[in-house]
């Protein structure tokens, strides 16, 4: 992804302003970074970062004390790193004298990988370690496709977090022929009837089908399909064997028990 956003900003500000496009790609590769890289760049130094703005993309992806620890002592040879990615990240920005903003993107419904600290972690770091940060988060974190703890839920609830509705991205740019499709799976995964309900009368003429056989689905894709389109399967771990089947581009979607 970083490389991609990096080749398609470079060519744009290249072909906007005329300038070369080697001399384009330095400004852009400060601009868009691994957030590994930022990490090992403030890891030897306490030096304020030039950003005063940083975007984290999918943040719940950032590692925990034991994985980030484990790595930077065996791979870094940081000896005495005992932080998890987001205190870490914090604390390089939390070096401004005077202001910054840590904008942390989170993908909601996706399974934590091992290693992976979850937005609960970024919660925890803020409420420990720096209790003079105000934190500004989407109303929609409270939902269970965020797997928040105890902790999280009770420090969410403090006057440290302000929540909104506002900064929740809800339009899915992979459904853009029915804004209501992801609420729709999100509900039905949940085991919510009502609420999926709900949503799919809004959802209007979207493809929607029903099976409870596999062998069925597959065929009915096959011949959906047409020409080299491609069409496959995303299975939840957590919808007590849910399967959601999305064919070519007109995005028919079949839902399995």
């Amino acid at each position: 992804m970083v490389d991609v956003l990096r080749e398609a900003l470079t060519r744009d500000q290249a072909s906007r302003t005329g300038q070369s496009k080697a001399h384009v790609e330095r400004k852009v590769r400060t601009f868009i970074q691994n957030i590994h890289k930022f990490r090992d760049e403030y890891v030897h130094t306490t030096d304020a970062p030039v950003e005063h703005v940083v975007v984290f993309d999918e943040a719940q992806r950032a590692w925990t004390k034991h994985q980030a620890s484990k790595f930077m002592q065996s791979k870094r040879g940081v000896a005495d790193f005992d932080m998890s990615e987001p205190e870490f990240l914090l604390s390089v920005m939390d070096r401004h004298a005077d202001w910054c903003s840590v904008v942390c993107l989170i993908g909601g419904g996706q399974e934590i990988n091992t290693g992976e600290a979850g937005l609960s972690e970024w919660m925890a770091a803020i409420r420990d370690r720096f209790p003079h940060w105000q934190v500004h988060a989407s109303a929609q974190i409270v939902q269970p496709d965020y797997d928040l703890n105890r902790e999280t839920k009770r420090f969410i609830a403090t006057e440290q977090v302000n929540m909104h509705d506002d900064l929740h991205l809800g339009v899915s740019m992979r459904s853009f022929r029915a804004e209501t499709l992801s609420d729709f799976i999100s509900h039905l995964l949940n085991g919510d009837a009502a609420s999926a309900r709900q949503a799919h009368e809004k959802l209007e003429s979207y493809p929607i089908f029903l099976t409870r056989d596999l062998a069925a689905a597959r065929a009915w894709l096959r011949h959906q399909a047409r020409g080299s389109e491609r069409y496959g399967l995303v299975a939840s771990s957590g919808a007590a064997g849910g399967y959601l089947y999305q064919g070519g581009d007109r995005s028919a979607q079949l839902v399995s028990e």
